[in-house]
């Protein structure tokens, strides 16, 4: 065969193939599901295990999927949703069985229907921490930024009693507004079977196999922000800036750009020392001073 038939064909291979090299994971599919249908799983495949508990209970009336973990009724994660978002909820499964909840003043999660890669960068959303029983802990609820993404991964393999499934990724990730440094997390959601699979940093839990006793959720533990909580956090703002100051490279009254990392690297030594094997988020930040939580903002709570 000749060197010009040989450059010849090269080209034309080049041609055909140049696209045949298949992209890294997210996908970019552009067909536009719900995302229920990934969320919610069949409820005949629940309750499930693997080297995680979990139970699927769903409230069509409140618009909300919950998970009990530990098969402990009063540890479990919901979330809820509307025409446009899914909103997270509360996380009352904090890492260690200790009672704690946390919940969020933005909550969006996850756009209600979905097209190729979606993102969503929720700067102004703040954390609010509950000790048991109810009680609002004003040095761990402050600001909180954290960034969302969310692909579809088609034909991934779930295993288990699941096996091949289209599947939802979500990838949450929680940053310090300063330096940027984050611990990302991803959930897994089959298509017909919902959340099977939760990750981070080597962490891998996984509940793919239908088993264990069929737990409830006992809503009665379910702690509600109060409603004087948007003064607390103006308050908590004011009095930071007041002992701090403005710092170089920062802009006056900007509460986000007067904190350093050492916020975010104690939430990692938190992550870091969490129990392992329990996809809640361990979320404390060193907050520089405490702020006094007003007697009337400490016992409120509800049943949603």
């Amino acid at each position: 065969m000749s060197l010009a038939l040989v450059a010849r064909l090269a080209i034309v291979t080049a041609l055909v193939c140049g696209g045949c090299a298949q992209p890294l994971a997210p996908s970019e599919m552009r067909e536009t599901v719900d995302v229920l249908d990934y969320l919610i799983g069949d409820q005949t495949m629940w309750p499930r295990i693997g080297n995680h508990y979990s139970n699927q209970v769903v409230d069509v009336a409140h618009r909300e999927v919950c998970w009990v973990k530990y098969a402990n009724p009063q540890r479990f994660e919901c979330w809820r949703w509307d025409d446009e978002f899914v909103y997270h909820a509360v996380d009352h499964a904090v890492d260690g069985d200790t009672g704690e909840s946390y919940s969020f003043t933005d909550g969006r999660w996850l756009p209600r229907r979905l097209s190729g890669v979606w993102s969503l960068d929720v700067r102004d959303n703040r954390i609010v921490w509950f000790n048991p029983p109810c009680l609002l802990n004003a040095a761990k609820s402050h600001v909180f930024p954290y960034r969302q993404r969310a692909w579809l991964a088609p034909g991934r393999e779930a295993a288990g009693d699941l096996g091949v499934r289209d599947t939802l990724v979500l990838e949450y990730a929680p940053y310090d507004p300063v330096s940027g440094r984050s611990v990302p997390e991803r959930f897994y959601f089959a298509l017909g079977a919902g959340w099977y699979e939760w990750q981070r940093e080597g962490t891998d839990l996984v509940f793919n196999r239908r088993g264990g006793p069929v737990v409830g959720m006992n809503r009665a533990v379910w702690c509600a922000p109060p409603s004087g909580l948007s003064s607390l956090f103006k308050d908590q703002i004011a009095e930071r800036g007041a002992r701090t100051g403005p710092q170089r490279g920062s802009r006056a009254g900007d509460p986000t750009a007067r904190r350093d990392d050492r916020a975010y690297r104690e939430y990692v030594r938190e992550e870091q020392r969490s129990q392992p094997g329990c996809p809640a988020r361990e979320v404390v930040l060193d907050q520089r001073g405490q702020a006094t939580t007003p007697a009337s903002l400490s016992t409120r709570r509800r049943v949603p």
